[in-house]
């Protein structure tokens, strides 16, 4: 479960963060941008390509590492990974802005890093889906492999679903998901 409601007050917010502890909902936020968002510029590839911060809450009984798979369901074809993190520690709550936990495995720009949001044309929905799994470490060294073992390991998932259209004429999203001229 994600929120998927726009969070206008701190009030509102502690209200529902409160709930989501007290329910004990797995669950995957960014401080950057909240569920069906826009992911602001930066964290893109019209911007620095800089990985959002992710945090999360409420993982499983039982849960013995993490993976993190991000992805474009959108792009033409098949689904282009954008990030791929595998062997997270169990006790991490969250990654901060521009870093990594874990090892990375090649996504489909061919790289061991974040690569940010770049569709083709008009707006594309990208998942961050995190997996809470039986296992410490994964064996996969392809992203095939990744998709393939978090399936056989998991435990539970959430997910944080972010959008993202290219800029235009030189317009850029701030943290507010506000167009700067």
């Amino acid at each position: 479960m994600c929120i998927r409601d726009r969070v206008s007050t701190q009030s509102t917010w502690d209200i529902r963060y409160a709930k989501i502890m007290e329910k004990k909902v797995f669950t995957i936020i960014s401080s950057a941008f909240k569920e069906g968002e826009m992911i602001p510029t930066l964290y893109t590839h019209d911007g620095k390509d800089t990985s959002p911060p992710l945090s999360w809450m409420n993982p499983p009984e039982g849960t013995k590492s993490f993976a993190l798979i991000n992805d474009d369901p959108d792009a033409p074809g098949k689904a282009w990974v954008h990030w791929l993190l595998k062997d997270i520690p169990a006790s991490t709550t969250g990654i901060e802005q521009g870093k990594k936990v874990g090892v990375e495995v090649k996504n489909s720009f061919g790289k061991l890093a974040y690569g940010g949001p770049a569709p083709p044309s008009g707006t594309h929905r990208y998942f961050f889906k995190l997996y809470a799994l039986n296992v410490e470490k994964l064996a996969a060294t392809t992203k095939e492999a990744m998709y393939a073992e978090v399936e056989k390991k998991k435990i539970d998932k959430c997910q944080l679903m972010g959008k993202y259209a290219h800029i235009e004429h030189g317009l850029q999203l701030n943290g507010n998901n506000q167009y700067i001229y």
